[in-house]
């Protein structure tokens, strides 16, 4: 099985975050807004982990 790709896992939440809002009712800025504030979330969490991995894999966390 392999890992996927940081877009795949971007996706994954995207469409994760969806299932949580009735996003049939929002408007198509809402809905962008919503989704690109996800993305945006996402990728800052996916550096963070990223930094502190490294830092663990480098011995100094």
């Amino acid at each position: 099985m392999t890992r996927p790709s940081p877009q795949e896992e971007c996706a994954e939440a995207l469409v994760e975050i969806l299932g949580g809002y009735r996003w049939r009712s929002l408007t198509i800025d809402g809905l962008s807004r919503l989704l690109a504030g996800a993305a945006q979330a996402w990728r800052h969490e996916r550096d963070w982990f990223d930094i502190r991995l490294g830092l663990l894999l480098d011995g100094v966390g």
